[in-house]
């Protein structure tokens, strides 16, 4: 439970503003400097996986055997690295990579790549939202 929660209180909320700094604020507010904020919250990223890589020099999974944890924490660590890039985080790719090669794990994946989204993808092929829609509901004060 202590990383189950760690993740709704770190991984979760930190890895949502990185991204959003990374992939919305430029197309959000293109006039905008965001260096502040984006190296802020990557430099928490960083910082979040290195805790993580230190735990899982210890176990084979977060919390010892594959868990929740490991469920809720896959879906971050898969899809947005730190800077300095996984390589730097020698456990945590050992545990993405057996993460990522479970049988439920790939036919999940596999059947969310199927959905047609109709949201279109970015340069690394990761969906994105709709950007008429979210400029359209963006209050300007």
């Amino acid at each position: 439970m202590q990383w189950l929660f760690w993740q709704m209180s770190n991984i979760g909320p930190i890895g949502g503003q990185a991204w959003h700094f990374y992939a919305f604020a430029p197309k959000i507010a293109p006039d905008t400097d965001n260096t502040y904020s984006f190296n802020r919250y990557f430099k928490m990223w960083s910082a979040l996986w290195r805790t993580l890589d230190g735990q899982l020099a210890a176990h084979e999974f977060i919390a010892g055997d594959y868990s929740i944890a490991d469920m809720a924490c896959f879906p971050w660590i898969s899809y947005l690295e730190p800077r300095e890039g996984c390589d730097s985080f020698p456990n945590i790719r050992r545990w993405r990579d057996a993460i990522a090669a479970r049988p439920a794990v790939r036919r999940a994946y596999g059947k969310g790549a199927a959905v047609d989204t109709g949201y279109g993808l970015n340069e690394k092929g990761v969906t994105l939202f709709p950007w008429e829609g979210v400029l359209q509901n963006l209050i300007v004060v």
